[in-house]
């Protein structure tokens, strides 16, 4: 199942062209409109046979090299299948084993079919005009001569602010070697790095002890530092030693290292960026948060082995300092609490205060010196009667403090922090207590606050640059002190670089043809490539105070304007009901109430307000319990947004859902659509918001049904909390598989182009072992010896390269951004691997942030501008708008999936499952088994075949 395939070989019965319903040609053009019950539901069960491939495919090699292109067939000499010889072939049993139609392992995968490296890069690619560009990457100065690695053990175990102040404070102490003269670098964990070899024999560990004071007033603690060698790196080799992947590691961690050492001391340090305290009034987040800015950088090579430090700038949310009284105030603002007026909080109140400082560290300023403690809960009682055994009796916490600290509570009735630990019994009043400086917001942020973050940092192309230029100097590498004793200097100048912007694709619609200006395209008079057709459809409002009169107008505009945009809306709404839940009982039982009265209901457009009935809610009970698909639509947008453009954008989504297709691009310009079925899939992983240690992660993987990769059916999985690597990857890929067969007339695909979203560089072993290896077992267990060509693409967003036109005609939009197309692979590309950077899309706000595409598999042997080609056309066919979007649809549409199912998720745990003997609170502690949980985001049959997440 590992070999390279052959492109454009015949494929036998199976190879027909992909004919879905409503095509007309060999390219699946299709200009009629599409009823929505005409929608292929159709999938094979578990031990539904698929027809054997002819004995011509099997004896195909499966290590051939890749043919040269004129050995390639045309589009006609791969037969076709009719729909009754189609329909014949099921009949005979498939020839695969018991062992392949079971699910396989990891650990039997990796033995029949071995790891395979990501490919070498086949070359470079030559579509589109050149533009000069600067990227965030600094040239970087090697050194030469030696470093000695050397393994540091901390005891006790302590974090890594408080490891490396212990280890200058004892490294400085320490005589007997003198270490401080050698300029030693640490990590803060377990890694030390020096110039020159310490005074230490070989073999030998050797220990240096020191008591240290970590914070200002704490008491002495002793601690024990335990040295010793671990590696000699021999840097005059260092470009050899780089393409050997553990040398490369080894090589690269030491450096980055001693870049990173005298930031680490001088800034506060969060992941692999540096903040600093703002200058000046700061930019308010509200409920007592800041925002911090800094900068972030890292070490990359690039081609030819050159080595440049990325380095961008970053901003993050961190807690400001200052009284908890305030920060108390700042939290509770919506509910209109006020600790200065002493009055006690409510219960609500006090939970909401508590989840906000768990966790955080205070500072108490009852001492003569600055003591800190971090806050384990908040006291149910107030200071006036939380009591504690002190001397055989009970005390209160506000006699205490009169009698031990001369202190007279200004608000009693407030309750207490507890600080410490769990089980001990220190309680400090709130208003003897301060937010210490420099404390990183873990938790997530409220979607106001998300916005004032975005706006803050979103800054136009060149003010990005300016401030990436500022935060160099800030960095003040010159006069490092480390580096320049390790040899090591950045050049203060932006690398330079030649991409490519390549030609926008031709965008089909209803019997028009429309070419995106700078990424965007208007649907003027052009109407869907397939319009749906729409017979039956309800309102439903869950707001009471939205006017009757307001939405009969607004469902009057939406009809006219989906039928001007090609779909068929054959009369306006059945039914505009107001949903009374005395009346109506749960959501469910209004829409089992709508399903029964109207059998062929196709549609509930639901109007939400702000407070009641949720979008979760509603999504829940159409997409999992009842089978009805949804639309939602605020309130405030049927009051006051009412124009062409939100009902355009509805139509757009309704469309989709429907079984329609928006718009398409020319697939007879890119070979590999000539050359048989082929299916693109997608894949991303949503994780809990930031502080959550329980809820599970959701897998999700989307696949294309027709010819044009246009239309999607997605599958969501529970897996294990923060799990990035799709464990059910093999049964969600073969389920795909056979939904495909069902759909194409009996035709599996020849080719599996795959987009995986969300994995980090260290993690790609860990995908081609598991998921690669997947995807390789689904097709064996769909039908011995079929093994389709893979090519497997991880696609990233969350990186720090930043691209800035040099010329200012080549600048796009007000904020002066590379134009869509624009595309980067080579120069500050990964040495030996297949990578390339792609901006698909035109930035409306901020600087335009590229997609970084990684090629791990490629049987296919797609050339580069094949590759890069197909990935800019499919940002084009993302059925929400009408413009190019950050990255191919397919990777975009499993993001939805998989944050639909969230959103279902979550409103199932706070709603609580009907089987359950009482209502289920959605506490952080509350569990429910990995099975239930599937089980929850489960889709209903009558939408599971649609794309419901639109």
């Amino acid at each position: 199942g590992g070999g390279r395939r052959r492109r454009g070989r015949a494929e036998g019965g199976s190879g027909g062209r992909m004919m879905g319903p409503g095509t007309t040609g060999a390219t699946g053009t299709s200009h009629q409109v599409r009823p929505v019950d005409e929608v292929p539901t159709l999938e094979l069960a578990a031990e539904t046979s698929i027809p054997p491939l002819q004995k011509q495919q099997q004896k195909q090699p499966t290590t051939a090299s890749a043919p040269s292109r004129s050995t390639r067939p045309t589009t006609s000499s791969t037969p076709s299948v009719s729909p009754a010889s189609a329909a014949s072939t099921s009949t005979p049993r498939s020839s695969t084993s018991t062992a392949a139609s079971t699910k396989s392992t990891a650990a039997t995968r990796s033995l029949i079919m071995p790891y395979r490296p990501p490919p070498d890069r086949p070359g470079y690619g030559r579509t589109g005009r050149p533009i000069a560009l600067k990227a965030n990457l600094f040239p970087v100065t090697l050194p030469r001569g030696e470093i000695y690695h050397y393994d540091v053990t901390i005891e006790p175990k302590c974090p890594k602010r408080v490891n490396r102040i212990v280890f200058e404070e004892v490294i400085r102490r320490n005589k007997k070697y003198d270490v401080a003269k050698f300029k030693p670098v640490f990590d803060g964990s377990k890694n030390m790095y020096t110039r020159g070899k310490l005074p230490i024999p070989e073999g030998k560990v050797f220990q240096f002890d020191g008591l240290v004071s970590v914070e200002e007033g704490d008491k002495a603690r002793e601690f024990k530092v335990k040295v010793q060698l671990a590696a000699r790196i021999d840097l005059e080799c260092l470009e050899a030693c780089l393409k050997d992947a553990s040398e490369r590691m080894q090589a690269l961690q030491a450096l980055d290292v001693v870049m990173r050492h005298s930031a680490s001391m001088r800034f506060v340090p969060v992941g692999r960026s540096f903040f600093t305290p703002p200058q000046g009034d700061p930019f308010y987040l509200g409920e007592g948060r800041v925002v911090w800015s800094g900068y972030y950088n890292s070490l990359r090579p690039t081609t030819k082995w050159k080595m440049v430090l990325n380095l961008d700038v970053s901003n993050t949310a961190f807690y400001q300092e200052g009284p908890v009284l305030d920060f108390m105030k700042e939290v509770l603002v919506s509910s209109q609490f006020d600790p200065f007026r002493g009055d006690p909080p409510r219960d609500r109140e006090r939970v909401q205060f508590a989840k906000e400082i768990k966790g955080l560290k205070v500072v108490v300023t009852h001492l003569p010196y600055p003591r800190k403690y971090r806050v384990v809960d908040v006291t149910r009682e107030s200071a006036s009667r939380q009591t504690f055994p002190l001397d055989g009796k009970r005390c209160t916490v506000q006699q205490y403090f009169r009698d031990a600290h001369k202190k007279e509570l200004e608000f009693p009735n407030l309750p207490c922090l507890h600080v410490g630990q769990k089980e001990k019994h220190v309680y400090i009043p709130i208003e003897l207590c301060e937010i210490v400086p420099g404390q990183k917001c873990a938790k997530k942020l409220t979607e106001r606050q998300t916005s004032q973050m975005v706006r803050q940092s979103a800054k136009p192309a060149h003010v990005r640059q300016r401030d990436i230029m500022e935060k160099f100097a800030s960095a003040d590498f010159e006069n490092d002190r480390h580096m320049n004793d390790f040899g090591m200097r950045v050049e203060r100048r932006m690398v330079q670089v030649t991409g490519r912007v390549l030609p926008a694709p031709v965008l089909e619609y209803l019997g028009a043809r429309v070419t995106p200006d700078k990424g965007v395209w208007n649907m003027n008079r052009e109407r869907f490539h397939e319009g749906a057709e729409i017979r039956e459809w309800v309102v439903v409002v869950f707001e009471r105070y939205c006017r009757e009169d307001k939405v009969r107008s607004f469902m009057e505009r939406l009809h006219e304007k989906g039928n001007a945009m090609g779909m068929h809306i054959r009369q306006g709404p059945l039914e505009v009901t107001y949903y009374d839940p005395r009346r109506n009982g749960s959501v469910e039982k209004c829409f089992e109430g709508l399903r029964s009265r109207y059998p062929g209901l196709q549609l509930v457009i639901a109007v939400l307000g702000r407070r009641g009935i949720t979008y979760g809610e509603v999504k829940r009970t159409g997409d999992t319990m009842v089978g009805l698909k949804t639309q939602c639509v605020m309130s405030d947008t049927i009051d006051k947004k009412c124009n062409a453009a939100t009902l355009s954008n509805l139509c757009l989504k309704i469309n989709a859902k429907l079984g329609g297709v928006n718009n398409t691009f020319d697939t007879s310009l890119l070979q590999v659509f000539k050359e048989g079925p082929v299916i693109v899939m997608g894949a991303d992983v949503t994780h809990p918001s930031p502080g959550d240690d329980k809820k599970p992660s959701i897998a999700a993987l989307v696949a294309s049904m027709d010819s044009n990769a246009c239309v999607y059916r997605a599958d969501a999985r529970v897996q294990k909390h923060r799990k990035e690597i799709i464990v059910d990857m093999e049964e969600m890929v073969l389920d795909m598989l056979r939904a495909f067969y069902a759909a194409n007339r009996q035709a599996k695909p020849h080719r599996i182009i795959f987009y995986r979203d969300g994995v980090s560089e260290g993690q790609f072993k860990q995908v081609i072992e598991e998921e690669v290896s997947a995807i390789q077992a689904a097709c064996m267990r769909l039908e011995k010896g079929y093994e389709p060509g893979i090519t497997f693409l991880v696609v990233q967003k969350r990186h720090h390269v930043r691209f800035f036109p040099t010329n200012r005609e080549d600048q796009v939009g007000k904020a002066g951004n590379v134009p869509p197309g624009t595309i980067v692979d080579r120069d500050i590309t990964h040495p030996t691997e297949y990578d390339f950077y792609l901006c698909s899309h035109v930035g409306i706000q901020g600087t335009s942030r590229p997609c970084h595409y990684h090629v791990l598999r490629d049987d296919n042997n797609f050339s580069p501008d094949e590759l890069e080609q197909l990935s800019y056309r499919l940002c084009h066919v993302f059925f929400r708008c009408n413009r190019s979007v950050s990255y191919p649809a397919p990777a975009y549409y499993a993001h939805l999936a998989a944050f639909r199912a969230r959103h279902i998720l979550h409103d199932w745990e706070a709603s609580g499952s009907e089987d359950s003997a009482s209502a289920y609170s959605a506490r952080s502690d509350a569990r429910h088994s990995q099975a239930e949980m599937a089980q929850a985001i489960k889709t209903h049959e009558r939408v599971k075949y649609t794309m419901y997440f639109a």
